[in-house]
């Protein structure tokens, strides 16, 4: 398990350790890029995920003045 042996090992329960495959949602997207890449990607990810919902937002807004 990859995520055991780095050093974000309290979300290794999050993956099983077994060959069956997960099903992952946002959260477990970004744990697993934080097990592979380190700490600093889990703070990335949350900024690209603030990032796409500002942009979604402002896209919206703008279309619904037109």
């Amino acid at each position: 398990n990859i995520c055991a042996e780095s050093s974000l090992h309290d979300y290794a329960p999050i993956f099983p350790r077994n060959n069956l495959t997960v099903a992952v949602d946002i959260y477990q997207g970004g744990v697993i890029l934080g097990c592979l890449f380190g700490p600093a990607a889990l703070y990335i990810w949350a900024v690209g995920l603030l990032a796409a919902g500002q942009s979604s937002t402002m896209t919206g807004t703008y279309a619904g003045q037109f």
